[in-house]
């Protein structure tokens, strides 16, 4: 929410008349300040001012003054048709001052109604055309009274945001009860999330403890794997060795003998050969 949306709740353009009216006495002096504040363009919430003392003694002063009292809570917590509904009793309002109070009226339709359809704006602010009540719809968007989109086609306005209005001494109770019973949920919502926050450093631990117990038994297979390899290759060696030797052992015998046959050959033949001689 901007600063200027901000403003136009917390009572800063407020304050100056509540400056004005703090020091006031006569009522006499207090329904021209408060008629201003009525038509004042960046005034929407009164609250302030209908709290001050001297402000509400207005509610039993003389009719003229009690009637501004009257006008002061309608702009504070009504709506253009309950104006119109007590025209008579009220005092005649100026141009600025229709302009706010159906604004506000928008505002209070807005803040119920998140989809609203012009035919319905157009009868509850008496206006007699599309045209005007777009106009006062945007204007209302531009002082930062509400936001949305208007949707010529379906002939409806689409709201994202709104300001909040006045509230009336009784409507304190429900809105104090919505917000315990808000905060019971978000107790709850918070007691959940810290549940499954907690189920998923619990199963993160477990899954990281399981990760390190395959990973070492992974080692402890491959070490074994690793140890039979060499195992078995210091076996073929000795046994590769062994066959060696065996077959040189064997060798060794035959080579002599054929060595001794070749001998004796040669002085056979040499006998023989003397003999015919």
């Amino acid at each position: 929410m901007s600063k200027s949306v901000l403003e136009l709740t917390d009572g800063t353009h407020l304050e100056q008349f509540v400056i004005q009216i703090k020091n006031v006495k006569t009522p006499a002096a207090l329904t021209p300040i408060i008629k201003q504040a009525l038509s004042a363009p960046n005034v929407f919430v009164f609250g302030e001012l209908l709290a001050m003392e001297n402000v509400k003694q207005l509610a039993n002063a003389e009719e003229e003054h009690k009637k501004t009292f009257e006008l002061l809570e309608l702009f504070a917590y009504g709506t253009y048709p309950e104006y119109q509904a007590r025209v008579s009793s009220l005092p005649k309002l100026t141009d600025p001052q229709v302009k706010k109070l159906k604004q506000l009226t928008i505002v209070s339709l807005a803040s119920k109604n998140r989809v609203i359809p012009y035919d319905g704006l157009l009868k509850q602010l008496d206006i007699p055309n599309v045209r005007a009540l777009e106009d006062i719809i945007i204007d209302s968007i531009y002082q930062g009274l509400l936001d949305g989109k208007l949707d010529q086609q379906r002939g409806q306005l689409e709201v994202d945001m709104v300001i909040g209005r006045d509230l009336r001494a009784e409507e304190y109770d429900k809105l104090t009860s919505t917000l315990n019973a808000w905060c019971d949920q978000s107790k709850d919502l918070l007691k959940a999330i810290r549940e499954k926050i907690d189920w998923a450093k619990s199963y993160q631990e477990k899954q990281k403890a399981h990760k390190q117990d395959f990973e070492k038994k992974m080692d402890n297979i491959k070490s074994t794997i690793k140890a039979a390899m060499e195992a078995d290759m210091m076996n073929s060696a000795k046994f590769e060795g062994a066959e060696y030797s065996a077959f040189e052992e064997h060798r060794r015998p035959q080579a002599k003998g054929r060595k001794g046959n070749k001998m004796k050959g040669a002085k056979t033949d040499q006998r023989h050969r003397g003999r015919n001689m």
